[in-house]
């Protein structure tokens, strides 16, 4: 055995180290064990009982000593040995039950054996008794049957009826069917017969419009076309003027343009312009001509008429006409003839139409007259029918006498051939009919049999009673003689009885002692094992149960009670969280050191700063030397006064509101997105609320932040259009998303999901996955120059088309494509396989995102269309792949599912692939935008059905409630209140941040936090100093949820509820009973008392060993009462809640038990949540610590810079005095300083306005004109390092307010702002900033000046 677990002497004797010796003892025998030379020391938990005293003093003895006790369960890692799994103490028990199943048989078998032969004699003495009860009972059975059979029948009658009326309707309906079967058959020939007789009517009514268009309507016809020619015409003329009086402005506008362009341009370009006018331009050149001509007639008209000539023009005109019209009416004619079969058509159509509406009215004259023609014709056929009845009467009676013979001989003849065929029927069927009757005799003597039966069952009673009384009558006569016997040897019997029963059980004791000790080791595994097998029924029914009874739930009561081990790891995971949030502000401290540090550097190289200006701002960030009095000021946290407490208090509240209700931080972040926050702020805001949260490493947190998210989304989705819009905004809760994405515990589930498949891709070597055909040509000409070292033959600078079509890189595309493919296959697989390790977080918010899209965005009726389902379920795909995997896919190395740094050809194939799961999660192909991904549009397509199911997979998780077991009533009835640790700085900004945006995080005056906001008052108006002195101040807040109003309806009930379960498990602790409603309508005794106390007693001392102060909650403090007083109040509380509606008196109050049931279930959850949380603090304590010393190693990279410069600095301390020339203005202004004895530290400079504007410093200098420039003189002095005093005066009078104080921070900040000037003395002096600093950098940190 290694020394390692040697102890010494004094450690057993002297009780030194007493956890090394039991630990000594246990590792040999861990190697004793392993070489199958001992036993291993088996399990005593639960064989050993210890009192509380000792494990009290045993504990504080190791506490003295300074030890702990050792974790045996990781030996085999000292080892390097496989430790055997540790079974359960049932699964043990089954082992062992295996192993001795023979002897376990043999066991049953003799019990079974002894049994029988025990009781062999009895049965053999009560055969006859036995058989005689088995056919009594099997006739006592035979006619219950009988009677319930007959009564069942009885009752069903109406049922059976109703079916026989079911099966005839049945099979009428089978009879229509098939007649309409055999209707159907000949659909075809009464179609064909309908069609042809319509036909034949439609041909009549169209021969008969034919003629009638033909010679009768033959001159409506003409007028009605020549009607329509002239309409026509005089359309196509109102067009033709309508579109000259239009198109004459443009005609105009189109002839300048051509003439300007006849000067500008060449013939070509007016043709061109005539070509595309050219209708237009020969349209107007027509009115143009036509108007001399219209001028010529009306002047010829005229001259007409005034030489009389008009009546002959007349005649001739007329004349004219007629021949025109003549030739009109031949014109028509010759059209009618040659359109003759177009009329005919027309006309039978006419014809045919008016047939068919003759005919369509005579059919409904029919229909309307059904009723009436279907009456007349059944008067008629009856009136037929009876006419012929009548006649045949009468031909009957005239005939009577010789029918009646001729029927009377008919029937004779039947009735003789009847009886002579039944009687050569019965001859030939001798036997059979001999045998028919034996039957029929059988059932009749049956029958006689039932009746027989049937009269002795009325008559059961009476038999039954006389035969009872016989029976009693013989039995007590032999009983009576019996007695007498045993009279006169009573005592004898007596005594020889007792000493048979005395014997018996001492011999079956005997046995049975002798029987234990011979198998006393498997009696007690099998008193373990039911022991074992009754607990855990139990607690399967607790788990599995829908009401588990009221025992199992009063036998598990005291899972609820935490134990030490589990309140020491809920201390150390306490601890853990707080040094977590402790090492990330660290590390965010110290970045923003070396940030600040950077640009101040990077400044000093610019403007040539001194040093003392960065060691300055080097101290005050890392030394933060406060010089105001904390103790004194209202707004330290910290201080030990009533103003600093009570604000402490207040912030308290206010923090606890903030974090617990989210609406109020989800307006905020609309708010925020609204005013479009540059990246800083935003970034800010981030940290703030993560800071809130402390950055979700405790479940609760956790628990808060994820309902600030789905509210959040809630909020956005409500006022979005469509789910494009909603997907495209920069929201703020995606940052926080991200971040939590970025945490240790989310790493690593990204790692169990995605990195065998990373892995694939980052360790093959040589994979090129690029898809644009150009980029894998020119590739393969750098690789063949490379290989040749000489220039490729090929031409880089080809199109796409010409690139695809070379041969080398049609076969590289098609391989990535298809190297694309099978791995976007193996990331799919895996991220299907490993579904249940994606984070909680990511597909709680799928399914928030997915149900309130499918709310706000569904269809109206509620049934929505696949188009619909698909572009949601894409929602689903983009908060997982965009937002969680992609992002780590890309960023492997970030994310630690590889090892090392990727390189750039690594990330491109991540990309791609990435690329490629992108569009498979947003559930659409490849569009022309990825012209060269469309390939695999079939591969997309047949993934996308998968990723449907796997999207509904995902989004089936449960809510918040039952993932983190929490809500937020439980703060309410804890006995410890949350707890968050902010900087001051932290704190101040939130209330700011608040306060500017309250109208709309808190728009109801009446609001809880409008309340505490208004008592913690306003923020100073200058808050920067307090904000600077209190940056590293870190203050713990126990947030107090008195502040908060409960705004959920439930959330009283709810409360009520808890509080009502937590004075139950004293009620059930205390007393027992059939079930709830009992134990409560059950009196108190003293013992309940006592006991009760006992209770109270044993939290007392737990509380003390712990040091907890038992802090009031919504019920008070429950040791001040009696059991008596906490009966009443559990009483009280339990009607209430029945008056809500919440439980019933029907169930026993079930529901009380069920919740109960509900907590012990999840108490071995919130067990394993811990310790998984345990090991995640643990990497994430590890990577901090990492990152801090890298932090630190930069950190001081910077200093040493610093303290170089400062060694710099040193060498330049002999330079010479500035030079100043005498009798000028600067020679005069320093004798006036030194006369008055008022010369700055640091020297001082004077200019007139006219020497600033020349140098470009002074921009703007209202008030005054350019003639009094040289009159105003600016003063610039410096007496204090880094502030720099500027004034202005008029001659020799000062100017009022005219003086400012400049730092060399403000300065560089507007520098580093991107500020180009500086307003000064009330903006009536604005200088340029970067020649003002340069101008001082000149005169002040020069050389010389």
């Amino acid at each position: 055995m290694p020394e390692l677990f040697t102890f010494e002497l004094t450690d057993l004797y002297d009780k030194k180290n007493i956890p090394k010796v039991i630990y000594c003892i246990h590792a040999l025998s861990f190697i004793l064990s392993a070489e199958n030379l001992a036993p291993a020391i088996g399990n005593l938990v639960g064989k050993l009982e210890f009192t509380d005293d000792e494990l009290y003093h045993t504990q504080k003895g190791l506490d003295a000593s300074g030890v702990n006790l050792p974790n045996f369960a990781g030996m085999n890692r000292h080892f390097e040995q496989q430790q055997p799994p540790q079974l359960s103490e049932e699964e043990q028990m089954a082992v062992d039950f295996q192993k001795c199943e023979g002897d376990i048989i043999l066991l049953q078998a003799l019990c079974r054996g002894a049994l029988g032969r025990k009781y062999q004699h009895l049965l053999k003495s009560c055969v006859h008794d036995i058989v005689q009860l088995q056919a009594a009972g099997r006739g006592s059975l035979f006619r219950y049957e009988h009677n319930a059979d007959r009564y069942i029948l009885e009752r069903s009658e109406d049922k059976i009826a109703s079916l026989q009326s079911c099966v005839r309707a049945s099979n009428v309906r089978r009879r229509l069917a098939q007649q309409q079967n055999q209707q159907l058959k000949h659909h075809i020939l009464w179609s064909k017969l309908q069609a042809g007789a319509r036909g034949a009517l439609l041909r009549a009514d169209l021969r008969e419009m034919q003629y009638d268009l033909k010679f009768l309507a033959l001159p409506d016809i003409l007028a009605l076309q020549s009607v329509i020619r002239g309409t026509n015409l005089r359309r196509r003329l109102s067009q033709i003027s309508e579109s000259f009086t239009t198109k004459s402005q443009s005609v105009s506008l189109i002839q300048a343009k051509i003439r300007g362009n006849l000067l500008r341009s060449k013939k070509e370009g007016l043709r061109q312009v005539l070509e595309s006018e050219v209708d237009s331009v020969i349209g107007f050149q027509s009115l143009i001509r036509a108007l001399p001509i219209q001028r010529t007639t009306r002047e010829r008209l005229s001259n007409l008429r005034s030489n009389g000539t008009t009546n002959d023009i007349k005649v001739l005109q007329s004349v004219i006409r007629a021949r025109k019209v003549r030739q009109q009416l031949n014109q028509d004619e010759t059209i009618l003839e040659k359109e003759s079969d177009i009329i005919v058509g027309l006309q039978s159509l006419i014809r045919s139409a008016k047939v068919r509406g003759k005919f369509e009215a005579q059919k409904c004259h029919i229909y309307d007259s059904e009723v009436v023609i279907a009456r007349l014709q059944s008067v008629i056929r009856g009136d037929l029918v009876r006419k012929k009845v009548d006649f045949v009467k009468s031909q009957t009676l005239k005939c009577m006498s010789e029918i009646i013979e001729l029927q009377s001989i008919a029937r004779g003849s039947l009735l003789r051939s009847k009886v002579c065929h039944i009687r050569n029927i019965l001859n030939e069927e001798e036997t059979s009919v001999l045998s028919l009757q034996s039957i029929a005799r059988g059932n009749l003597l049956r029958t006689d049999v039932y009746e027989l039966h049937y009269q002795l069952d009325f008559h059961l009673s009476a038999i039954t009673n006389l035969q009872s009384i016989f029976r009693g009558v013989v039995t007590r006569f032999a009983y009576t003689l019996m007695l007498e016997e045993f009279e006169e040897e009573e005592e004898n019997i007596i005594l020889l009885q007792a000493r048979l029963r005395g014997y018996l059980v001492r011999k079956d004791y005997a046995d049975r002692m002798e029987f234990f000790r011979k198998n006393l080791d498997k009696v007690i595994k099998i008193q373990s094992f039911v022991r074992a097998k009754r607990q855990g029924d139990a607690y399967k029914s607790l788990i599995t149960g829908q009401n588990p009874p009221l025992s199992t739930v009063k036998s598990f009561v005291h899972l609820l009670a935490d134990s030490d081990l589990d309140f020491e790891q809920e201390i150390i995971l306490e601890q853990n969280r707080k040094r977590v949030i402790d090492e990330v502000r660290n590390n965010e401290m110290l970045e923003q050191f070396i940030t600040q540090l950077d640009v101040k550097i990077a400044l000093l190289l610019k403007n040539k700063i001194t040093i003392d200006e960065l060691v300055r701002h080097r101290n005050k960030g890392v030394k933060a030397r406060l010089s105001v009095n904390s103790t004194n000021d209202m707004f330290d946290l910290k201080a030990l006064n009533k103003t600093s407490r009570r604000r402490l208090e207040l912030y308290q509240g206010f923090f606890y509101i903030i974090q617990t209700q989210p609406q109020y931080l989800a307006r905020l972040f609309r708010k925020v997105r609204d005013r479009v926050l540059v990246e800083k702020e935003i970034k800010d805001v981030e940290g703030l609320v993560m800071n809130l949260y402390g950055y979700a490493q405790k479940s609760r947190e956790e628990y808060f932040l994820l309902q600030l998210i789905g509210r959040s989304i809630q909020e956005e989705v409500e006022n979005a259009e469509n789910v494009k819009s909603f997907l495209r905004g920069n929201y703020i809760w995606w940052k926080l998303v991200a971040a939590l994405n970025r945490g240790t515990k989310t790493r690593k589930s990204l790692r169990d999901v995605l990195g065998n498949a990373v892995a694939k891709v980052v360790d093959a070597e040589d994979l090129d996955l690029e898809s644009d055909p150009l980029a894998i040509y020119r590739t393969s000409i750098n690789n063949e120059e490379l290989a040749t070292g000489r220039l490729s033959y090929r031409s880089p600078n080809i199109p796409v088309d010409e690139a695809i079509q070379d041969p080398e890189t049609r076969s590289v595309f098609i391989n990535n494509l298809q190297n694309l493919r099978e791995l976007s296959t193996i990331f799919l697989n895996d991220i299907e396989e490993h579904i249940d390790d994606i984070s909680y977080h990511i597909r709680y918010l799928a399914k928030v995102i997915y149900d309130i899209s499918k709310r706000q965005f569904g269809d109206v009726s509620g049934s929505m269309r696949e188009s619909s389902k698909d572009r949601l379920l894409a929602v689903v795909g983009y908060v997982l792949f965009n937002q969680y995997l992609i992002p780590a896919i890309v960023a492997s190395d970030s994310y630690g599912i590889v090892g090392n740094a990727l390189s750039a050809q690594q990330t491109k194939n991540l990309n791609d692939v990435a690329k490629i799961l992108s569009q498979i999660a947003s559930l659409r192909p490849f569009s022309k935008d990825d012209v060269y991904l469309q390939p695999l549009n079939d591969h997309v397509k047949s993934c996308i059905s998968r990723m449907k199911e796997f999207f509904k997979k995902v989004i089936y998780v449960q809510d918040l409630e039952q993932e983190f077991n929490t809500n937020i009533f439980d703060d309410l009835t804890s006995h410890q209140k949350p707890k968050l640790y902010l900087k001051t700085a932290d704190i101040f900004s939130i209330h700011s941040l608040i306060c500017q945006e309250l109208d709309v995080v808190a728009p109801n005056e009446d609001d809880s936090l409008r309340d505490v906001i208004r008592q913690l008052g306003s923020l100073p108006n200058d808050a920067s100093e307090i904000l600077n002195i209190a940056r590293f101040t870190e203050v713990k807040l126990d947030l107090n949820p008195s502040f908060c109003r409960v705004e959920d309806p439930e959330a009283e009930i709810t409360s009520l509820f808890v509080a009502t379960k937590r004075c139950m498990l004293y009620v059930l602790r205390v007393q027992t009973g059939a079930n709830l409603l009992e134990i409560l309508l059950s009196p108190v005794m003293m013992e309940h008392e006592e006991k009760y106390q006992a209770i109270l007693k044993e939290e007392m001392v737990e509380r003390g060993k712990r040091n907890i102060a038992y802090s009031e909650n919504a019920l008070g403090d429950l040791s001040k009462l009696t059991y008596r007083e906490l009966k009443l109040l559990t009483l009280e509380k339990v009607i209430e809640l029945e008056s809500f509606g919440r439980i019933s008196r029907e169930d026993n109050y079930q529901g009380i038990l069920n919740s109960i049931a509900l907590d012990i279930k999840s108490k071995r959850n919130r067990q394993i949540s811990r310790e998984k949380e345990m090991e995640g603090m643990k990497q994430t304590l590890t990577h901090l610590s990492e990152k801090e010393a890298y932090l630190q190693t930069q950190l001081k990279t910077y200093n040493n810079y610093i303290e170089q410069a400062m060694s710099t600095l040193q060498t330049k301390k002999g330079k010479r005095k500035p030079l100043v020339l005498p009798f000028t203005k600067q020679y005069f202004h320093i004798r006036d300083l030194q006369r008055n004895g008022r010369v700055p530290k640091f020297g001082s400079y004077k200019y007139t306005a006219s020497n600033l504007f020349e140098k470009g410093v002074l921009v703007e200098l209202n008030g005054y004109s350019e003639k009094q420039y040289n009159q105003v003189t600016f003063t610039f002095s410096s007496d204090e390092v880094g502030v720099f005093n500027i004034e202005a005066a008029y001659g020799l009078i000062v100017l009022p307010g005219a003086s400012s104080a400049l730092t060399l921070d403000e300065l560089l900040g507007q520098q580093y702002n991107n500020m180009q000037y500086i307003s000064l003395f009330d903006d009536m002096v604005k200088m340029n900033t970067n020649l003002t600093l340069h101008f001082i950098f000149k005169k002040f940190y020069g050389d010389s000046q």
